[in-house]
């Protein structure tokens, strides 16, 4: 990776509150983050989770923090993984985002990843331990996989971060 990016990335403002004139002064390219990291700053500053964080956010700042979160766990290793993660707390957010957006493309495929997970993965993750083994083992034939692929592909052409 570029040093300039890494430097541009590791010295980047991060702003406790967000006003309108901060946001009209950032790039599209930097809304994103810039909302992401004053999420994590309120979350920091209560010491509360991200539940509660998101249940008192807009929709707007909902649906933008829960698509870079479920984008980077299902980069970093499918649906089970942010599954396994996270399980399903960030969900209703991200499927009021997706409908606010009105992404039909994304919420059919995050709907269908819900009914799998409900039906099929939920009882196995819940039973599991949480060691690194059960991680592993969750991914034998594991019914989200055809997903993944989809995600990726639509991803390409209309990545989640564009939404």
């Amino acid at each position: 990776m570029n040093n300039k990016l890494i430097n541009d990335f590791q010295n980047r403002p991060i702003y406790n509150k967000l006003t309108q004139e901060i946001l009209d002064s950032i790039s599209d390219d930097q809304i994103e983050q810039a909302i992401v990291d004053n999420m994590h700053t309120k979350m920091n500053e209560k010491l509360i989770n991200e539940v509660s964080v998101l249940k008192n956010s807009t929709i707007g700042r909902q649906a933008i923090y829960t698509t870079w979160w479920i984008e980077a766990e299902i980069n970093n290793g499918g649906f089970n993984q942010y599954f396994y993660n996270s399980g399903d707390k960030y969900l209703p957010y991200l499927i009021n985002g997706l409908i606010e957006m009105d992404d039909k493309d994304y919420l059919n495929l995050f709907q269908r990843a819900i009914v799998i997970y409900n039906d099929q993965i939920k009882k196995q993750h819940d039973s599991q331990d949480g060691s690194i083994q059960d991680f592993l083992d969750s991914y034998d034939n594991n019914p989200l996989s055809n997903l993944d692929d989809e995600f990726y592909k639509l991803d390409e052409v209309k990545p989640l971060r564009g939404i």
